[in-house]
C-alpha cells in the first residue's frame, strides 16, 4: 500500500494502515508537526466540570483567540522563563496531548523566537521516538513556524515508522517519474503497489460552509 499525503488525515490513517497492510510505503512531500491526541474514553468528572458551569466555560471560550478553552495555559511568554522550566512545561503539555501543545505559553504563534523553542522540543520528540536517525531526520518539519500550519494530533505516527514494514519515502530528495498498472516508479526503481490511498486535500474550516447548496435571491 502506498499513502500520499502527511497532513491531519495521513498521520492518523497510516499507523492503521501499516497494522494490516503486507507493506506500507509512504510518499512524503512535506514533514509536518504532529502531538499526541491522547484519546480516551469520557470521564464522568471531566463531563460533570463542563456541565457544572457550562456558561462560564463558553464565556471563556469566546474571549480566547481560538475560541478554546485551555485551563491551564500559561499566562507568560516562553522567554520568560527559565529554560528548564520550558521544558517542563513542554513535557507536560505533550504528556497531555491534543492541541493544548500550542496554549503552553501565550506568545507561540506571535514570537518567532518563543516559536523556535516549541518547535525544537517537538523535533527532539521526532528524534527520541524514531529509531533510525536517517528516517527522524526526513520526518522533521522544514520552512515554517509551528502554528502556521494545522497542528495535526495522532496516535503512533512517529512510531510508525519503526516498524519493519514501512518505508518512508522523501519526495524532497527524489521525486515520482511515473505511476504504472503495478506501481510507482522513481528513476530506475519501482515499488510494487497493489492500493493507493491519497490523504490529502482535507478541507478543515471552509469545506461545509462551500458544501451548503444556496438556492434563489437574496
Amino acid at each position: 500500500v502506498a499513502v500520499f499525503g502527511n497532513g491531519s488525515s495521513g498521520v492518523q490513517a497510516i499507523p492503521v494502515i501499516a497494522e494490516q497492510a503486507k507493506h506500507l510505503f509512504v510518499f512524503q512531500r512535506t514533514a509536518n508537526f504532529s502531538v499526541p491526541t491522547r484519546n480516551k474514553p469520557l470521564e464522568s468528572e471531566y463531563e460533570q466540570w463542563w456541565k457544572s458551569n457550562y456558561a462560564e466555560h463558553r464565556k471563556q471560550m469566546l474571549e480566547t483567540i481560538t475560541g478554546c478553552l485551555a485551563p491551564d495555559m500559561k499566562n507568560c511568554s516562553a522567554m520568560s522563563v527559565t529554560p528548564e522550566e520550558r521544558l517542563q512545561e513542554y513535557e507536560k503539555q505533550w504528556q497531555k496531548g491534543s492541541l493544548n501543545f500550542l496554549g503552553s505559553f501565550n506568545d507561540l504563534v506571535l514570537n518567532q523566537e518563543a516559536n523556535d523553542t516549541a518547535a525544537e522540543f517537538l523535533c527532539n520528540k521526532i528524534r527520541e521516538i524514531v529509531k533510525d536517525p536517517v528516517v527522524a531526520e526526513k520526518l522533521l518539519p522544514h520552512g515554517f513556524p509551528l502554528g502556521a500550519k494545522r497542528l495535526c494530533l495522532d496516535t503512533n505516527y512517529f512510531e510508525t515508522f519503526n516498524r519493519t514494514n514501512v518505508t518512508l519515502i522523501d519526495l524532497q530528495q527524489e521525486s515520482i517519474d511515473e505511476i504504472t498498472p503495478t506501481g510507482i516508479r522513481i528513476g530506475d526503481k519501482t515499488y510494487e503497489i497493489d492500493d493507493i490511498v491519497f490523504a490529502t486535500e482535507f478541507d478543515a474550516f471552509t469545506g461545509a460552509l462551500f458544501k451548503i447548496d444556496i438556492r434563489g435571491r437574496a
